[in-house]
């Protein structure tokens, strides 16, 4: 696909590492929303998106996760991923909060009223780690890993 200088081996490494647990992480989250547990049911209850949006991001998500682990397709698999969480994060900024209280219905294992900022961090760290995967494997983005040449033509960087 790409005609570019293949990527150091700790930039090769750090990027394989990433794109594994973004997809790992979307994996289980996909799974969540798709089964329609009820945390995932109430969280998109509470940010207005229902039943569809669940669905539609868990659908988004398993795309994500398949396409960031299939060397062809894994910068636009990034794209998703930040895209997605992007969704995400700005839903907590928004709707839900930095820390999502679920009702002791949803988990009763949990003390009344805790907070748990633990979803907040995750959306955080895969928006990092898929931009990571993006700044790493920019130069096989068609249009921005090109350069144009002397001759007009474009090359790959």
């Amino acid at each position: 696909m790409s005609t570019a200088a293949p990527l150091s081996k700790p930039l090769a490494i750090t990027s394989i590492v990433l794109q594994v647990a973004v997809a790992g992480l979307f994996l289980m989250m996909a799974v969540s929303k798709l089964s329609a547990q009820e945390d995932a049911k109430w969280i998109f209850t509470q940010v207005g998106l229902g039943d569809a949006g669940m669905y539609a991001t868990g659908v988004a998500e398993l795309v994500a996760a398949v396409m960031l682990l299939v060397p062809k397709t894994r910068i636009y698999g990034a794209i998703l991923a930040v895209l997605v969480v992007a969704g995400a994060i700005g839903s907590h900024l928004t709707k839900l909060g930095i820390s999502v209280t679920l009702p002791s219905s949803i988990t009763p294992e949990a003390p009344e009223g805790m907070a748990d900022p633990s979803m907040f961090g995750i959306a955080v760290f895969v928006f990092v780690a898929s931009a990571a995967v993006l700044v790493i494997r920019r130069a096989e983005l068609p249009i921005i890993g090109a350069t144009p040449t002397a001759r007009g033509e474009s090359k790959r960087v």
